[in-house]
């Protein structure tokens, strides 16, 4: 492949145009610079996007060229569709439920945020890039976003903070994002008026409800003024002040994110208006909403994530309708809203795909050969690249029609609209992707990125018939990879190149926040951001995403194990629902604790109930309790079978399968402190969290190995006493 020299282009929106053009299936997903006759080059060169391979994106495309900070996407949205609905909530309803959506429209949200905005300017905040920055902390809601627009309407940079943040990393960002206010919950605002709040907070919104006249004595006494969103917004429109004299410009801060971090303390990621729109403008075309979409927001807005996504949806018209803050009506949510465009995480979409799976299930016998019929046609479509779906009234072929007519009464379940899906934070099981493109929705997409990449740097195309990769690079990155031979990567590896994931482009963060040594050594000189993930190209230039360089470890024979691919692979056990794998240097083997699935768990629970009477003699009277089960041998012996035949099907080798193995039947979760907001496993808590079972989970498995060494030594004195025997009776004989 010709080489392509390595550029950024404020001039990029030419090539959006060009890229846009392109058709996917016709070219190469990624394309690389450098000699193709040099296998070490190759593994390391620098890949594009083959949509755009001269340039790196950085801008919108006509007529959105002049959009170049998250304020003028609000400004030129209300522009442009004033009237469309904008931002919706559930109503609360007098007797404590939920209503519809009720909506606030483009227009009437700009106005409002110009409100805000000057209210917050006769509150004392301080506009301009040089002054203190200000906190939003709550739940997904209109608010959240009304305030952070208000505060980058006046320049000011905004610190998210997630509502569920530990104690110990909520008292590290208040006391290093140098804060001037913080917006928050009623709930926020009780924890951070029991914390130790600095100084230069001088005023606390309230994003929900009412004044809080004297709810809170203690904060006058610590020179602390509070006030509701609505009333802040009241002084704003009566007594308007010229906020539209501080506008933001691109290379401005726009947001400080504190990582929720898997080890350590928070770091505070830095990123300029220009490195947000150019992440937005490089997956203009790879996220096709339009103003007639709706899409339900769920995942936090403290997280990169999500907030980049708003930016793709705000600047061309979508509609976002927030879910009403319990994780357990979420699919209620969806009946209501009826999305089109979900952004996701493998744990919710698990759980999508086991209600589908039950209501299969609990179907009568010829609803379920109608399905799978239906099923097998749309897998051989997926896998031919021919699963999109066309336009409504467009005459199809009758088996397609067929499986649409099957599928349809599953996609209700979630309002029965949705035509795209992006998962991301970590991968999605490869046979649960499949499943779900095929019963919900073709056109999912898995991508790859990191907060300090400004999000997404790799990102599916949405008809890829092959799955468990995260695609090719996005228009706005180039990625390489970098060999790491003290842990067996290499960029010459065959047939994949492997190595750590490394990114640049426009998007990349500006530094971490007060840490110039921690900066340098993820951001090198030349541009290039470390992620410390371990990478591979796949066929046609995509990447997958296969281990972490934090999360090794080494056993007792000098190996090391990665637990994130051991994981992968036993979470595709159908017992298994959560799964983390641990080891250390004392050991020979890694050992699990798993939080099962509790359906596919009664099954092997009543296996070994048949079992039990087979070997008591008689049946059992009633049965125990699964609390009780769970540390059965023969439960746990059954269930690490099933992972370690998942292991085998994923080409682990001996030494990386478990050995032993602990069930716990509380999920992980964020308020325990094991997973991160955006459910990622944080492997330090874990371990501390689940010391005991680790060393149940060993103990377990030396007691087995015991018994098999004791059982192995038995049939060789047998074999040994048979074969004497057999001599004894061939002398006899001879005789």
């Amino acid at each position: 492949m010709q080489s392509v020299p390595i550029s950024h282009s404020s001039g990029g929106v030419a090539v959006v145009e060009e890229w846009a053009a392109l058709s996917p299936p016709t070219m190469p997903h990624s394309s690389a610079d450098g000699a193709p006759d040099d296998p070490s080059h190759v593994g390391s060169a620098p890949r594009r996007s083959a949509r755009c391979p001269a340039h790196l994106v950085d801008t919108f495309p006509p007529p959105l060229r002049g959009v170049r900070t998250l304020h003028a996407v609000w400004e030129s949205a209300a522009t442009r569709f004033g009237g469309r609905p904008f931002l919706g909530s559930r109503e609360k309803l007098a007797d404590g439920g939920l209503g519809g959506y009720k909506w606030t429209t483009y227009a009437e949200a700009a106005a409002l945020r110009s409100d805000i905005a000057s209210g917050l300017l006769h509150a004392g905040v301080l506009p301009g890039p040089g002054h203190h920055h200000v906190a939003v902390m709550g739940r997904n809601s209109p608010e959240w976003c009304l305030m952070e627009a208000a505060c980058h309407a006046i320049s000011v940079c905004t610190v998210p903070i997630y509502e569920g943040v530990g104690a110990q990393a909520l008292r590290f960002i208040l006391k290093d994002a140098d804060l001037q206010a913080i917006a928050c919950s009623q709930e926020g605002a009780k924890v951070l008026l029991d914390s130790q709040l600095p100084p230069s907070v001088k005023l606390l919104v309230m994003l929900e409800g009412p004044d809080p006249t004297d709810a809170w004595p203690e904060a006058g006494n610590r020179g602390l003024r509070i006030l509701s969103l609505d009333s802040l917004a009241r002084v704003g429109r009566s007594s308007p002040h010229p906020h539209r004299s501080h506008p933001p410009k691109p290379s401005d801060l726009a947001t400080i994110v504190y990582t929720s971090g898997t080890t350590g303390e928070p770091k505070g990621v830095m990123h300029t208006h220009a490195s947000l729109i150019a992440n937005s403008a490089g997956t203009w075309n790879l996220r096709p909403n339009t103003e007639n979409d709706v899409y339900l927001s769920y995942l936090p807005l403290a997280h990169i994530f999500e907030r980049v996504v708003h930016i793709n949806l705000a600047i061309k018209g979508t509609a976002i309708g927030f879910y009403s803050g319990e994780a357990l009506r979420l699919f209620e949510d969806m009946l209501e809203l009826k999305p089109t465009i979900l952004a996701s995480v493998p744990r919710v979409l698990s759980r999508m795909h086991s209600s589908i799976v039950a209501a299969i299930d609990h179907s009568a016998r010829p609803a379920q050969l109608l399905f799978r019929a239906a099923y097998e046609f749309g897998r051989h479509q997926l896998l031919r690249g021919q699963a999109a779906r066309p336009p409504p009234g467009t005459p199809r072929p009758i088996m397609a029609a067929f499986q649409d007519l099957v599928m349809q009464r599953l996609r209700e379940k979630f309002g029965g609209r949705l035509r795209f899906i992006t998962c991301g934070s970590a991968p999605l099981r490869e046979d649960v992707a499949e499943f779900l493109r095929v019963t919900l929705c073709p056109a999912l997409c898995q991508g790859y990125g990191t907060t300090e990449a400004g999000c997404t740097v790799a990102l599916a195309e949405p008809y890829d018939g092959l799955n468990g990769h995260v695609g090719p690079p996005v228009p706005c990155c180039e990625v390489k990879l970098a060999s790491r031979p003290d842990l067996g990567y290499m960029t010459t590896d065959r047939p994949y190149p492997r190595g750590e994931i490394l990114v640049r482009g426009p998007s990349v963060f500006k530094g971490y926040y007060k840490q110039e040594g921690m900066t340098r050594e993820v951001l090198q000189a030349d541009g290039w951001l470390r992620t410390r993930d371990i990478g591979e190209w796949i066929e046609g230039g995509r990447l997958r995403v296969i281990d972490r360089i934090g999360a090794l470890f080494k056993l007792s024979r000098g190996e090391y194990v990665s637990p994130e691919v051991l994981e992968a692979a036993y979470l595709r056990a159908p017992a298994v629902m959560q799964c983390f794998v641990a080891g250390d240097p004392a050991h020979r083997h890694p050992v699990a604790v798993v939080v099962p699935n509790l359906a596919e768990l009664e099954k092997i629970v009543a296996d070994v109930e048949l079992d039990g009477r087979a070997d008591d003699g008689g049946p059992q009277s009633g049965r125990r309790r699964l609390e009780e089960l769970i540390e059965d041998p023969r439960v746990l012996q059954a269930l690490m079978d099933q992972m370690i035949e998942e292991g085998e099907r994923a080409g682990l080798r001996k030494f990386e399968q478990i050995r032993g193995l602990a069930i716990v039947l509380h999920p992980f979760n964020v308020s325990s402190g094991v997973l991160t907001p955006t459910f990622k496993l944080r492997r330090e808590a874990a371990r501390r969290m689940f010391a005991s079972e680790i060393e149940r989970a060993y103990s377990w498995a030396a007691a087995a190995d015991a018994a098999n060494g004791s059982a192995r030594k038995q049939q060789q004195e047998h074999g040994q006493r048979r074969q004497v025997a057999t001599f004894e009776d061939a002398d006899d004989d001879g005789v």
